[in-house]
C-alpha cells in the first residue's frame, strides 16, 4: 500500500514524489530502481554529467530484469562498485510532468557496496561517498530526502 506524503517532494526536473510504499510492496510494475549503497567510506552517490547534479545510482529496469538486479547493475555501471545483501526499502510513486504526465513506480533498495569507485560511462562524471556531515551540491531533492531519512518507510 502506498502512503501519500503530506507534502510532495519535487526535484529539479519537476518530478514529484507523491507517496511511499513499505518494503513489502510489490515490485511487479516497477520501472525504475535506485539504490542506497553502503560502502566503508559512506553512501555511494554519483554525479550525473548531463544535469551536473549528485544522485543515488539507479536507472530503468530492462525488459525481463528483476528490479533488484537492475539496482545492482546500475550501481556497477555508474560507480564501478559491486553490490551485495540487497534489500527492498520501499516503492516511490513519482509523478512526472509533460511530456510524460504519468506515475512512475520506483523501487528503492539498500545494499552493501565494495570495490574501488570509477565512473562507468559518459552519463556519470564522478563517484563520491555521502555521510551526514557531507556537503555535496547540488544534489537531487528527492535523493537528498532519501539520504536524510525524509521519506517514511524508505530510508
Amino acid at each position: 500500500m502506498i502512503t501519500p506524503l503530506s507534502e510532495p517532494i519535487v526535484n529539479e526536473r519537476g518530478e514529484r514524489v507523491l507517496g511511499v510504499g513499505e518494503g513489502s510492496a510489490s515490485v511487479d510494475d516497477v520501472r525504475v530502481s535506485i539504490v542506497l549503497a553502503h560502502h566503508e567510506r559512506g553512501i555511494v552517490v554519483v554525479q550525473n554529467s548531463h544535469r551536473s547534479i549528485w544522485e543515488l545510482p539507479g536507472g530503468y529496469v530492462d525488459c525481463g530484469e528483476r528490479a533488484a538486479d537492475c539496482a545492482l547493475r546500475e550501481l556497477f555501471e555508474e560507480s564501478g562498485l559491486t553490490g551485495s545483501e540487497i534489500v527492498l526499502l520501499g516503492i516511490l510513486d513519482i509523478e512526472r510532468p509533460s511530456p510524460y504526465s504519468d506515475i512512475l513506480k520506483c523501487a528503492l533498495f539498500e545494499c552493501r557496496a565494495e570495490g574501488a569507485p570509477s565512473p562507468g560511462d559518459a552519463e556519470i562524471s564522478a563517484v563520491a561517498f555521502w555521510d551526514p556531515m557531507s556537503i555535496l551540491g547540488p544534489i537531487s531533492t528527492i535523493d537528498a530526502a532519501i539520504l536524510r531519512g525524509g521519506l517514511r518507510g524508505c530510508a
